[in-house]
């Protein structure tokens, strides 16, 4: 009797370690799972954080015909509060396709936006808008006496930069002859481009010089 009562206190004392290193490691767990959740769940709210903060940067364009052809880009700011906007860069090209011809040459625009461009004072809604003077009418002018010769079209990129809540930003778009968005990496290839066409001074456009001789820099222009 005495030996079944050693035995059976030594099979409890075992199944009491047992127990406890199992409620020990099931606490383990699930202090981690509570951990691991809790960091899912601050993520989470981190990223929904950002969304509510982050900008939503939107580009129209808009061609007034009052006086002269003029084209107008207007920048507004949805979701989130910005400031200190900047027009930090331009870039632009005037493509030529001659009519007997399927490959496309680019001759680089300079200022084609007028870089000053008019504040609206607010950091939502209308911030900014640009304009192109009578550069348009100008344009539109050469693609006419032009037009048996070559179609030529002008393609423009902009750099813009703000601050927000969190950080400064900066954007690329293209903003002619379509609007879109553009990564950096394509803005560094533009600008790359855009240097590399620009070495002679001869070889560039310039829409507020004399109509004439603009015309005789696309003909001309291999």
């Amino acid at each position: 009797m005495k030996n079944k009562i050693v035995k059976l206190r030594s099979k409890l004392e075992r199944n009491k370690i047992f127990f406890e290193t199992f409620a020990a490691t099931v606490l383990i767990l699930a202090s981690i799972y509570v951990s691991v959740q809790a960091n899912n769940i601050s993520n989470i709210q981190t990223e929904i954080m950002k969304l509510e903060n982050t900008p939503k940067i939107e580009i129209r364009t808009t061609i007034s015909q009052k006086d002269s052809v003029t084209t107008k880009w207007q920048i507004f700011n949805h979701n989130s509060k910005i400031s200190n906007f900047e027009l930090e860069q331009q870039f632009s090209f005037l493509s030529i396709r001659k009519r007997d011809e399927t490959q496309e040459k680019e001759i680089p625009l300079m200022e084609y936006i007028n870089g000053i461009g008019n504040f609206s004072g607010q950091n939502e809604g209308l911030i900014a808008e640009y304009d192109n003077g009578y550069y348009s009418q100008n344009e539109k002018i050469i693609q006419k006496e032009l037009e048996n010769y070559c179609f030529i079209q002008v393609r423009c990129f902009i750099e813009i930069s703000f601050e927000d809540v969190l950080d400064k930003q900066t954007k690329y778009y293209q903003i002619t002859p379509m609007i879109k968005e553009i990564s950096e990496k394509d803005w560094e290839l533009i600008k790359k481009d855009f240097s590399m066409k620009t070495d002679k001074k001869d070889r560039t456009i310039n829409l507020a010089h004399d109509i004439e001789s603009n015309i005789q820099k696309i003909k001309n222009y291999n």
